[in-house]
């Protein structure tokens, strides 16, 4: 169902729905408010009870410009579908941050699974709604997103715990979460888990390896340094109680730089790219295939070709 609404009407925003959203850069943001001020607001916006679902940006430009524009209802019966949709139409993004794409997948199996998944197999009624289709089991679900993406199924189990150690991290400290997102905070899987660990007075001394403006490169050493210094239970009881205070936070550490890090994460994900390609291309029949997905995915191969004869270039101009 499309309305029009007055430039009265205000839109609700979900924090939940919100941080599923990579935020468009100053240019993008620029380009679309030109856009809307020329030609006005063509897009709806999508709305789920009274929620902004997608088109957020353009309903700020457009409320605070006078533009009129149009809203559209989306059917979803729960939150769950909700995540899932803003998940899948983020990930056409080509703009996204690694760690983005990351989460993206991790939170869209997240969402899958809870409007599917069975994790138990013990009564009739359930094995009934397995075979009709109704619920699926985790091992299904995680394939059905792995295909979708075009990525293993591993890679989705492993960005799955990416995406909750963000989200328990949020809980303790927003802005080293939104840091890790943005690409701001660089760091390894393994000190992520080590990292999803720490007490929020743990994360505050960590914060001392992060330089504001510029990226961090996070080194076993940080994490190691901020274990170290855990009190031992008999501090714990002499100054339990007492509040935390800045100054007695140690003295800012600069972190340990490795020049390699960036093209060893690129040296481990390349394989993940090559195999998924070769079983696209073992599986798919390509007489069948839609010409949208055909153009999507030349396209897609197109940027790949280009970025790797950059990074050849990059890599051999030094030598």
């Amino acid at each position: 169902m499309i309305g029009n609404y007055s430039l009265s009407h205000e839109l609700k925003k979900d924090e939940d729905i919100q941080r599923l959203k990579q935020p468009l850069s100053r240019l993008d943001l620029m380009s679309l408010r030109q856009k809307l001020l020329r030609f006005g607001c063509v897009d709806p916006v999508t709305v789920w009870d009274g929620v902004i679902i997608d088109g957020d940006n353009s309903y700020e430009i457009c409320k605070s410009n006078n533009i009129m524009f149009h809203t559209v209802n989306a059917p979803f019966k729960s939150k769950d579908e909700a995540y899932s949709f803003v998940c899948k139409k983020q990930l056409l993004r080509d703009d996204l941050t690694n760690e983005m794409y990351k989460y993206l997948i991790g939170r869209l199996y997240l969402a899958e699974v809870n409007l599917k998944a069975s994790n138990s197999f013990n009564s009739n009624k359930i094995r009934e709604q397995y075979l009709s289709g109704t619920v699926s089991r985790k091992q299904d679900i995680v394939q059905e997103v792995s295909s979708f993406l075009g990525v293993c199924v591993s890679t989705v189990q492993k960005y799955t715990v990416f995406a909750k150690c963000v989200d328990n991290i949020r809980k303790k400290d927003p802005s080293i979460a939104q840091g890790i997102l943005e690409g701001q905070i660089k760091i390894s899987h393994r000190n992520l888990l080590e990292l999803e660990k720490f007490s929020s007075w743990e994360l505050k001394l960590f914060k001392n390896n992060i330089t504001p403006g510029r990226v961090s490169h996070i080194a076993n050493a940080d994490i190691n340094d901020v274990i170290r210094r855990r009190p031992s239970s008999k501090s714990l009881s002499v100054t339990k109680g007492k509040p935390v205070v800045d100054s007695e936070l140690p003295i800012r550490k600069l972190p340990q730089y490795d020049p390699d890090s960036e093209i060893s994460n690129l040296i481990y994900t390349i394989p993940t790219w090559i195999s998924s390609i070769c079983r696209s291309q073992k599986n798919t029949d390509f007489q069948k295939i839609t010409p949208s997905a055909r153009d999507r995915t030349l396209s897609q191969l197109n940027r790949l070709s280009q970025a790797i004869a950059s990074m050849e270039e990059s890599l051999r101009k030094d030598q």
